[in-house]
């Protein structure tokens, strides 16, 4: 995925957890996905601070995110990280193993 084609699917992502009407399910998704695109392209955490702009009239405040949907996002961005450290010790691990059988 090019950083372009990141970006459009961020603004989507956003919009989706920014919906007053979206699943918890659909939004915990988007969460998630939006967490592994700021893990990849880290650039695009600009995005994050003009969210703002895609808000509904309906916010208390400018940029000031209901808790609910600060949480779904963190955790997000946290499986999003836990995953790649996962990944990571699993084929290092593997490595170490294939290495250790074949000495």
């Amino acid at each position: 995925m090019t950083e372009a084609q990141a970006r459009a699917k961020l603004r989507k992502l956003l919009a989706i957890t920014l919906e007053r009407g979206a699943a918890p399910g659909e939004q915990a998704n988007a969460t998630r996905t939006i967490g592994a695109i700021l893990q990849e392209y880290p650039s695009l955490r600009d995005m994050i601070i003009g969210v703002e702009d895609m808000a509904g009239p309906d916010r208390s405040a400018a940029g000031v995110w209901p808790q609910e949907s600060l949480w779904a996002f963190w955790q997000g961005v946290l499986l999003g990280v836990g995953t790649a450290v996962s990944t990571l010790g699993v084929l290092v691990l593997s490595h170490l193993c294939h290495r250790g059988n074949h000495s």
